[in-house]
């Protein structure tokens, strides 16, 4: 059996790469998050919700060492303006598996 929510990061910063699309920066809260997982569907002004996909997980060192943050990058690619109309800094981002993803037989 799986469990619907398995990790839940909370969102301090959003920055556009040229070439890879908005990417999030975040702490972890609970769980863990991992390549493959979806967010909940999340409501953009304007469009229908959009379920983001985890392309990529990268650590990012804090240099005054603090807490260690992640770098979050997506499958799909929203406009940076339309991530930050609902990724508010200290939100919950919430990851669960996407369909299929934790359905296989052990």
């Amino acid at each position: 059996m799986r469990n619907p929510v398995s990790g839940e990061i909370e969102v301090r910063s959003l920055f556009h790469m040229h070439g890879r699309g908005a990417i999030a920066i975040g702490y972890p809260r609970s769980g863990s998050a991992r390549v493959g997982q979806q967010t909940q569907p999340l409501a953009l002004v304007g469009a229908p919700p959009l379920v983001l996909t985890l392309e990529a997980i990268q650590p990012v060192r804090s240099p005054d060492g603090g807490a260690d943050a992640v770098g979050l990058l997506f499958r799909e690619r929203p406009s940076l303006d339309a991530l930050r109309a609902v990724l508010t800094p200290g939100m919950l981002l919430r990851f669960e598996d996407g369909p299929g993803e934790g359905d296989r037989p052990e």
